[in-house]
């Protein structure tokens, strides 16, 4: 809960509406930077006025003031937050785990793959799909551990449609990729705490040129996520030191799949004229 907002609603006369509309405030600040005034006033069957009326009552200048707000206060939360490395989750990990079989090791990845599915509606992946499909060009992007899921989502995007590209080495190509795109173009882009400070600065650059940005991440709250178009939450859980990427190679194969829903059949020549040149390399 968003100690701020709790005691801005404390402090304040509310009427009965505006005290119903607060305490569903309260209850979801997590996703209030997600939610629209609009979205918010049909969710609870008031109208946009009782909204920006609440809004003012505790001291903003409208409803975006106030997410911008919530925002702020959890992205201050999150560096108070010391990020887990690697190596200080060794010792906890190995005393919780250390008698786990290999069949345990598979129901857990079993978990997160039911875990991914059930963090998002299904309606997410046949509308990252749309996106991506009516885009004039796509940029597929994830650093480190995420590089290898990013880089073959990219792959599966690049055989059923063209003008996909990819950028997984987090050096000055990203940033010289990401001048030309525009509000005709999609980015998505996949980190895990510790985010990438190179996945921030695309995220910026994405939100600044206008295009269109889908994020595959670990928490709403993630950075990556403040304006996104679309976020797509993965877990990332994992009885090692570091993060299991099965939720999220899900997430990448389930968009490849609404993709080639939505084409049926068209890809088959660019298949085949693909496959024809492969085997002429032999790149198997």
């Amino acid at each position: 809960m968003n100690k701020v907002l709790e005691e801005k609603i404390r402090g304040a006369h509310l009427t009965k509406t505006e005290k119903r509309i607060a305490d569903y405030l309260l209850e979801h600040s997590e996703t209030l930077y997600f939610t629209t005034a609009k979205d918010l006033a049909m969710e609870l069957k008031v109208s946009d006025t009782s909204i920006i009326r609440l809004c003012r009552s505790l001291g903003y200048s409208g409803y975006k003031a106030l997410q911008d707000s919530v925002r702020q206060q959890l992205s201050q939360a999150m560096l108070r937050e010391r990020y887990v490395i690697p190596h200080e989750q060794v010792q906890d990990k190995l005393s919780r785990y250390k008698g786990l079989s290999s069949y345990q090791n598979l129901e857990m990845a079993i978990s997160n793959l039911q875990s991914s599915y059930d963090k998002n509606e299904p309606e997410k992946f046949s509308k990252a799909a749309e996106i991506i499909l009516s885009s004039e060009h796509v940029l597929v992007s994830g650093f480190r551990g995420s590089a290898g899921v990013a880089s073959h989502l990219a792959l599966l995007l690049s055989q059923l449609t063209g003008h996909v590209d990819c950028c997984c080495k987090a050096d000055s190509c990203c940033v010289e990729k990401m001048m030309d795109y525009k509000k005709e173009d999609c980015v998505v882009l996949m980190g895990v705490e510790r985010y990438s400070k190179m996945s921030l600065v695309m995220a910026e650059m994405a939100k600044e040129s206008g295009c269109r940005l889908i994020v595959i991440t670990d928490k709403i709250t993630s950075p990556l996520a403040a304006g996104a178009e679309l976020v797509l939450l993965a877990d990332f859980s994992s009885p090692s030191a570091f993060n299991s990427f099965v939720g999220a190679l899900f997430i990448a194969e389930t968009i490849a799949f609404e993709l080639s829903r939505l084409l049926g059949i068209q890809p088959r020549s660019r298949l085949h004229r693909m496959n024809r040149y492969l085997e002429e390399l032999e790149l198997f």
